[in-house]
Order: C-alpha cells, then structure tokens, then sequence
C-alpha cells in the first residue's frame, strides 16, 4: 500500500465547471471561421438545448467577437435561440439579441436598469451605435444581468445538475484534487 497526498484547489469555479459539461468548449479556437464553424456544429449536435453556452473563448488583439456588433455577429450565426460566450478567463460574456431580450435589457442606455447605475457597473456594458447593448458585458458582474435570467428562464433539473456534479468530482479526484474552495 502507498499514502499519495490530495491536492486542495483553493479558487474553483464549481458551478462554472458543471456548466462547461453542457458547453461548448471554444479554447483552442483562433479565427472567426473556427468559430462559426464550432457553434453551428454544436447547436446541431444539441438541438433539444434552449441554451447555448460557450466556454472558453480566447482575447486576441482582433477579437473573434467585435465588441461593437456583438449580437448581431452572433445573430449571424445562432438567431433562434439564446447564446451566452464566456471568455476563457470568465471576466467577459458575449450574447445575442435572444439572449438580452429574455434579460429584459434590449433597450437604450441610459437610463440604465437601476441596479447596474446604483453599482456604478454601466460603463462594462458596450453600447452599439444604436445606444443599446452590443451583446459584450465586461466582468462577471455584469453578465450576470443576462447569465441569471437565462438560468431562471431554463432551468436545469436538479437531477442533470447532480449528474454534473457527479462528474466534476469524480474528474477532479482523478487528477488527484482531493477538495476545493468553492468560489
């Protein structure tokens, strides 16, 4: 017999991960082409999907996703239903029009929707040149404004969310990760 020490991770995005399984995983991706390719193919592949979430999209100095045009970039791609980019750092979400629309924020700004003025967050919404949002909230604080209405609109059942858990934790004790901080 032999004793191997656990490893603690001490800043895991628990839930983050649960959700990655039901993804689509963009980190590799470096050219618009790529990505348009990947996203159709996903959706394809997981037409019962109300949500398409996508992981893991790389910042380039051209971004994959132009800041301005956002939702209607994605549009272009996926128009049918909500599309929710993360970026592989988690401090920026990219969206569609379907997407803002179940967030209740396809609208003009200003006025902003209380919360974001009273936060002071209104500046890490891109506006496009029709003074609504563009689809790209900077900062987990703010995509959370479209994040949390699509988790409350499309719920996944608790018993898929355990499933994914599940899975998570055993992918974690497999790399030697005996425990975790959850953020």
């Amino acid at each position: 017999n032999s004793v191997l020490p656990g490893f603690i991770d001490s800043h895991l995005h628990l839930s983050v991960g649960m959700q990655r399984l039901q993804g689509c995983d963009m980190e590799d991706v470096t050219t618009v082409d790529e990505f348009k390719q990947r996203l159709i193919r996903f959706s394809k592949d997981k037409p019962d999907e109300p949500v398409l979430y996508v992981f893991g999209l790389h910042n380039f100095d051209v971004p994959i996703i132009p800041p301005e045009s956002c939702r209607h970039f994605l549009d272009d791609i996926i128009k049918d239903k909500p599309v929710l980019v993360y970026a592989h750092d988690l401090h920026t979400g990219w969206a569609n029009t379907k997407t803002i629309t179940v967030a209740d924020l396809l609208h003009t700004m200003p006025p902003y929707p209380f919360l974001i003025g009273w936060l002071g967050l209104d500046n890490k919404i891109v506006l496009g040149s029709d003074d609504m949002p563009s689809g790209e909230f900077r900062e987990p604080e703010v995509y959370f404004f479209v994040g949390g209405p699509l988790q409350s609109h499309f719920p996944r059942p608790i018993e898929k969310q355990l499933a994914d858990l599940k899975t998570v934790c055993d992918q974690l004790a497999s790399l030697g990760i005996t425990g975790v901080h959850r953020m």
